[in-house]
């Protein structure tokens, strides 16, 4: 950034006749590359970025906690979490917030959802009736949510932030009045010092409803239900099956959702439609995922049911009834898809199924979604890939196409990228946990898991994340904000937005593998 700053204020010269147009032209243009930028994945970082501080900020104030001060490690944290859709939390959400605090993460996990620039444009179209939106701004909803056509980006968004809000209004009415109607002395609101039972209570049952939809259409993973997530739901099917809808919803992707309206629309018109290459790649891979994970989980949580877990706890077969054993394995385990609820304390599971549990949330789920990790597409094509060359091809297909080379090449630097950030912060996390001896019981694929929870934007933990240092904390909100903003864009933030002219080498062979 300062090799952009430098050439600009060398221009600013001090003579007798001072050119006030050019001073302000110069500033004007270190301002935009400081707080704008000049490539799209750099105005997409910077604009995260801000948001993350303002959001901080709003946290710190003394409204937004129940003892009015706040430290700023720890909304910075919280703000990261929110913001990036993840779950990941020093504080209680439910005891430590108040009303307006819990409303400010609310709305971060709805901007961090949505996306910034969608919300923007959407303010600016209420005051501006007939504002079409330029190709700068076409072009970031496209990284942002968008598809891989920049023609249909507008439609994509509008189908997915339909799908969503209807999603989130009808989860809302559902929970509300499950929270009004049925009685369960296990579920309540906690504020401070006082807790009040959400049966026949109105205003906290709706509340209840509208922030628990949000959070799992936006796969946030925040409650506000107590201390242990949705453990007071662990035997209550019904309540689980609705968040597993809503947070599955979620993570599937806008330009899932266009396919299936254009697809559904094309029916009723008796005529034909072609799924796009996204679309069957995205949700054979989710499907794919899913069954792989829950499975391999179910299978090594039932032949290990007669042997203690290393943390001591009983296996959820041994402790749990059949029924509820198999839908907390199912539950909890699709919840590594970037939803971030819990029914059972998940030290109960085999460090097997954490090691599943932990590649699933750095894998995520779709792209252009609330997801996190490396994204399925991502997998998939490297899959593809190997094939590909076992296979002796030349190029990488899916469904009768080709993919392009470079989408190839970049779905490797996504993976090594991704698994790198992993695991230089579990090395950050073990060394400063050596030094400041406050979690000696954690083990290497505790950290893993946390780890991995983070980048996937999942909020899933095995152990308390308060009791971290400064770096690792740090550490795990720069994943938190890596793994929301996407890899590839956090990459290209950094790239010149003009191209070197290519040079042409010689070519020599060296050998690999």
């Amino acid at each position: 950034m300062l090799s952009q700053i430098m050439p600009s204020l060398s221009k600013l010269k001090l003579t007798n006749s001072f050119n006030w147009k050019r001073s302000y032209s110069t500033v004007k243009k270190v301002f935009k590359i400081i707080f704008v930028g000049n490539t799209r994945p750099r105005q997409m970082f910077n604009l995260y970025f801000y948001t993350l501080i303002l959001g901080t900020i709003l946290l710190m104030t003394p409204w937004a906690t129940t003892k009015g001060q706040w430290i700023f490690l720890q909304a910075l944290f919280t703000t990261g979490s929110a913001f990036s859709d993840t779950g990941l939390t020093v504080k209680s959400t439910a005891n430590d917030f108040t009303f307006f605090g819990q409303f400010i993460i609310l709305v971060l996990i709805k901007f961090g959802g949505v996306g910034l620039i969608t919300v923007k444009l959407a303010v600016l179209s209420v005051f501006q009736f007939n504002r079409n939106p330029s190709l700068r701004e076409r072009l970031l909803m496209q990284g942002e949510r968008g598809s891989n056509k920049l023609g249909t980006t507008i439609d994509v968004l509008k189908v997915g932030i339909i799908v969503m809000t209807i999603t989130e209004f009808l989860g809302a009415i559902v929970l509300f009045l499950y929270f009004y109607f049925v009685p369960n002395s296990n579920i309540a609101y906690g504020t401070g010092t006082s807790t009040h039972i959400y049966h026949e209570h109105v205003w906290l049952s709706l509340w209840g409803g509208i922030f628990h939809s949000v959070s799992a259409v936006n796969n946030a993973g925040f409650d506000i239900v107590g201390k242990n997530s949705l453990s007071a739901f662990q035997s209550d099917y019904f309540v689980q099956w609705i968040f597993v809808t809503e947070f599955v919803i979620g993570g599937i992707g806008f330009p899932v959702f266009y396919d299936l309206y254009h697809w559904f629309k094309s029916k009723t018109h008796g005529k034909k439609f072609r799924f796009s290459l996204f679309t069957k790649i995205t949700a054979t891979t989710y499907i794919l995922v899913a069954v792989f994970g829950v499975g391999g989980v179910m299978f090594i949580e039932y032949f290990s049911r007669d042997f203690d877990t290393d943390s001591g706890m009983k296996p959820i077969f041994k402790d749990l009834s059949t029924s509820d054993a198999l839908m907390a394995a199912f539950f909890n385990t699709m919840s590594t898809r970037n939803a971030g609820f819990y029914t059972v304390d998940l030290n109960k599971f085999h460090v097997a199924s954490q090691i599943i549990q932990s590649l699933m949330m750095w894998i995520g789920s779709s792209p252009a979604s609330t997801a996190g990790g490396i994204r399925t597409t991502t997998l998939a094509i490297i899959i593809l890939t190997i094939f590909s060359i076992a296979r002796g091809k030349n190029n990488v297909s899916a469904f009768k196409r080709k993919i392009p080379d470079d989408t190839v090449r970049m779905s490797f630097v996504i993976a090594f990228l991704g698994g790198f950030l992993v695991f230089l912060s579990v090395m950050i996390i073990a060394i400063e946990n050596i030094f400041m001896n406050q979690n000696s019981s954690i083990t290497f694929v505790q950290i893993l898991y946390d780890v991995s929870s983070a980048f996937g934007t999942t909020g899933l933990s095995l152990f308390d994340n308060s009791k971290l240092g400064i770096v690792s904390q740090l550490s795990l909100i720069l994943l938190m904000f890596v793994g929301q903003l996407g890899v590839s864009t956090t990459v290209l933030a950094w790239s010149d937005r003009k191209r070197k002219p290519t040079i042409s080498r010689l070519e020599e062979n060296v050998l690999i593998g």
